[in-house]
């Protein structure tokens, strides 16, 4: 036990990396914070206005449109992060050229693909063919906007990559939703959507101008651009897994809750995951500095500051997640009573999930440090793995627990695969201690 006590404590040594990490994500996290109580406050000015039968309408739609943009993304958002910074860090700008090029034109491709099978699905699924026909159709802007800022973080710009996803997208949301609904009048999942789309659009081409504008080589470099199709498919088709199952756990309870109890529990659990996910909040900051560089440091051979990056990172997003969850565990009716009186029955599922997250948040890490180190097919394998045992929980407990039920396997599915990916990297950590003494 002293042998680990004194391993950590030789980690805490590197102060520059430490005021590296503190600089790089302040800025983000004061955007994504802002996002954050934007997207918060939207969807209570949503749940508000729309009732609980309409807004859990609007969040059975939104889990069947953001499954199918994790599809058309295809695992490329993780994939442009660790190669560009690979890139960037050996010089092959003419691979970072490649690299975009195949990025876009899969992602619309996708894009396309995905609208097709989405109006398929709907065969069983029932969301109102209006609707759903306006949601598709914002599938291409959001793909190419989560694409196009991957490539600016991995570039180094980590703050001006967070913009077009945390501020302007919800900014955008928030203008057409009070056009909408306050000046036209609409009280529709339908209108919703409309002003969504608009958003999405308006933020691929913010990312896409910004990425232009920092990059000016992407479009018109001295040298062709080279590709390496066949290892940039195979990586992403391991994130794709990653990102389908990662997302499936947030969506499947409201998709159950949704097609076989009552849609108005739908709503209710889905603004009880929306608060819940804010416990991981400052991870989700952190890691938009963390992911490049532990890309970085794996690709030139800097083992200790990959570590010493794990470690502080592990305390950060703990220090952000206690007090936020603590709130969320404590008064959790008073959190939910944001949304509406309506909404305070959710608040065992809001516990419960509360909790999950903050797991997520002390262990989180460990997932990004393994997707970009090349583990990323056993990150693959672990979250496929509590995908199932969400889905067998949901389908065994949602009939006789209802939204608590919903509840328990969500945060069991998350608490699984975090506490599997730790306990991996402590096995790792154990065997080289073994080897040096």
């Amino acid at each position: 036990m002293y042998r680990y006590l004194t391993y950590i404590k030789s980690l805490f040594t590197n102060k520059e990396l430490a005021i590296e990490l503190i600089k790089g994500s302040g800025g983000t996290f004061i955007i994504n914070l802002t996002s954050a109580a934007l997207i918060f406050f939207y969807q209570v000015f949503l749940a508000r206005n729309l009732g609980a039968e309409e807004y859990g309408l609007y969040s059975y739609t939104s889990s069947f449109i953001y499954l199918l943009l994790i599809l058309a993304v295809f695992g490329l958002d993780h994939t442009s992060v660790r190669f560009s910074a690979k890139y960037l860090a050996d010089g092959s700008s003419n691979c970072y050229q490649g690299l975009f090029r195949f990025a876009t034109w899969s992602v619309v491709i996708t894009s396309a693909l995905c609208f097709a099978v989405g109006l398929i699905l709907n065969i069983w699924l029932n969301i109102d063919p209006d609707t759903l026909w306006i949601a598709l159709i914002s599938l291409p802007f959001a793909a190419l906007m989560l694409t196009w800022q991957a490539f600016l973080r991995g570039s180094g710009h980590s703050v001006l990559a967070a913009t077009p996803e945390g501020l302007v997208r919800p900014l955008s949301f928030w203008f057409c939703a009070f056009l909408f609904i306050y000046i036209l009048g609409a009280q529709t999942t339908g209108d919703v959507w409309v002003g969504q789309t608009i958003g999405f659009g308006i933020a691929a081409i913010y990312a896409f101008y910004i990425l232009v504008k920092k990059v000016p080589s992407l479009l018109k470099g001295e040298t062709k651009p080279a590709f390496a199709k066949k290892e940039w498919f195979i990586i992403s088709l391991s994130m794709l897994v990653f990102n389908i199952c990662q997302a499936a756990n947030g969506q499947i309870g409201t998709l159950f809750l949704g097609s076989i109890h009552e849609i108005e529990n739908a709503g209710i659990f889905s603004a009880a995951i929306r608060l819940a996910t804010l416990t991981a909040f400052g991870l989700v900051a952190l890691n938009v500095v963390v992911a490049p560089l532990l890309s970085k440091f794996n690709a030139t051979g800097s083992k200790d500051n990959l570590r010493q990056l794990i470690l502080y990172a592990i305390v950060g997003g703990t220090g952000f997640a206690l007090p936020i969850s603590g709130v969320m565990l404590v008064f959790p009716e008073w959190c939910l009573n944001f949304f509406g009186a309506q909404f305070k029955s959710g608040a065992t599922s809001l516990q419960v999930m509360a909790f999950a997250q903050l797991v997520n948040a002390i262990f989180g890490i460990f997932s990004v440090t393994a997707l970009m180190t090349m583990r990323q097919v056993l990150v693959a394998m672990l979250v496929s793995i509590s995908v199932l045992i969400n889905i067998l929980l949901n389908y065994t407990l949602i009939p006789h627990y209802g939204i608590d039920g919903a509840a328990i396997a969500y945060g069991t599915a998350i608490i699984f695969w975090n506490f599997s990916l730790f306990l991996f990297f402590i096995y790792r950590v154990s065997q080289r201690l073994k080897q040096a003494s």
